[in-house]
């Protein structure tokens, strides 16, 4: 048994205390109370925190902290460089919530599809950067049938596999531009042979479709927002994004501008959580050379089973216009996008599970709700709605039952890893 530490923790890392209780004593901080960290650092051995605060210097200098873990993916808030000099000893969750950002962007196509803005029946994706998440995304466009061109030059110089299970090769940059879907899944970087802050200015959406969608789920600075805005009210085509320049102080306009617009929640669900939670846990473990034995599969909670609401099936246009539902149904009223597809379209019933289990207009609403505020508070309310996000679960710890659904659907839900009763 090692000697007992002291852990400074984010109190918004689920389980982490009933994962680290047998290796010290836990100190938790609320981030947006800088009086608390400052509180749960002082003589603190380690810290567990997410991409919310920035470690560097001004943080931990003069500290006792030796290690250091994110429960996210991103390390872009770690200064890696003064860390490794300093002797501290550093780990995040690559990966942890990559198939969650990839069930948001399957929420996104569904609802760019039900309104009219991108046909899945006849579209190509390009995924720019195909770490992690753009691997879960190339499974995700998978699930619909959809063709992807896989762009990412520092795993092509590597000589890698794009995928596990696909022949596809990597292709252009260009290539990638030239779909009518373009999504972004880089880390933000300034420096090196190829930097991604604004990768995607005027230039680069010049070359885009007409109509094209364009999604950003990486960091908000991989997108020049200005021009971004800009190509978007000349109507050259669609934004969706989770990511923006100077979080937490999003712009309004930057907001306005997009069709869809969360706040930095696409990878929030409890499923990868837990799992960032995991893997925090297992690399303090391994520093301390302490058995790793908390797991968290046996923490998830049960999520319960999922049936298509009434007004939402497939139908037959003749159907479809006999029915109560066709005529008035109250769900399908308030879904003014479902207008837009045929009677017939199995994306309608794809479309009304997939948004029970990632409610994605719940999330632009309750951010676009926050946009009148002052800046501060603005600030503030973003804050509060990544840190106080309800439980939302992955894809495949629902079940559904086969026979509530036409054949083309449950094809597509059964490929977005949904489990059949």
């Amino acid at each position: 048994m090692p000697h007992l530490i002291t852990i400074a923790a984010d109190r918004n890392i689920p389980l982490i205390e009933d994962a680290c209780a047998e290796l010290g004593s836990l100190r938790m901080y609320d981030v947006r109370d800088e009086e608390s960290l400052r509180n749960a650092l002082a003589g603190a051995d380690a810290l567990l925190c997410r991409s919310t605060i920035r470690v560097d210097e001004r943080l931990l200098g003069g500290t006792h902290v030796r290690f250091v873990a994110t429960a996210t993916s991103g390390t872009d808030h770690f200064d890696i460089p003064w860390m490794e000099a300093a002797g501290i000893a550093w780990a995040s969750a690559a990966g942890s919530n990559a198939r969650s950002v990839a069930e948001w962007f399957a929420a996104v196509l569904l609802e760019m599809h039900m309104r009219g803005h991108v046909d899945l029946h006849k579209t190509d994706v390009g995924i720019v950067g195909v770490g992690h998440v753009g691997s879960q995304v190339a499974d995700v466009a998978h699930a619909f049938g959809l063709p992807v061109v896989l762009n990412d030059p520092p795993r092509e110089e590597r000589g890698e596999r794009p995928l596990p299970w696909s022949d596809t090769s990597f292709s252009p940059f260009a290539a990638a531009l030239g779909c009518r879907i373009c999504t972004l899944h880089t880390p933000l970087t300034a420096m090196g042979a190829h930097p991604t802050r604004h990768m995607i200015s005027s230039a680069q959406l010049s070359e885009l479709p007409t109509g094209a969608l364009l999604v950003n789920a990486a960091r908000g600075a991989v997108l020049d927002a200005d021009a971004a805005m800009r190509w978007r009210r000349e109507g050259e085509g669609r934004l969706a994004f989770d990511v923006f320049p100077d979080e937490p102080a999003v712009d309004p306009p930057l907001v306005a501008a997009a069709d869809i617009a969360t706040p930095h929640v696409a990878g929030h669900a409890l499923d990868g959580k837990l799992l960032g939670t995991q893997m925090v846990y297992d690399a303090l473990c391994a520093w301390l050379g302490h058995p790793a034995t908390w797991r968290h599969e046996s923490r998830l909670p049960d999520a319960g089973e999922l049936s298509i609401p009434a007004g939402h099936r497939a139908s037959t246009a003749s159907e479809d216009e006999a029915s109560p539902a066709g005529k008035g149904d109250a769900a399908a009223a308030e879904n003014a996008s479902s207008r837009t597809v045929a009677a017939d379209d199995p994306l309608r019933e794809v479309h009304a599970v997939v948004l029970q289990a990632c409610p994605l207009l719940r999330d632009d609403a309750s951010f676009r709700a926050t946009m009148p505020l002052p800046p501060d508070a603005r600030a503030a309310a973003f804050k509060s709605l990544r840190a106080e996000y309800p439980v939302r679960r992955e894809f495949r710890r629902f079940r559904i039952r086969t026979n509530a659904f036409s054949a083309e659907a449950s094809q597509i839900l059964q490929g977005l890893e949904f489990k059949y009763m």
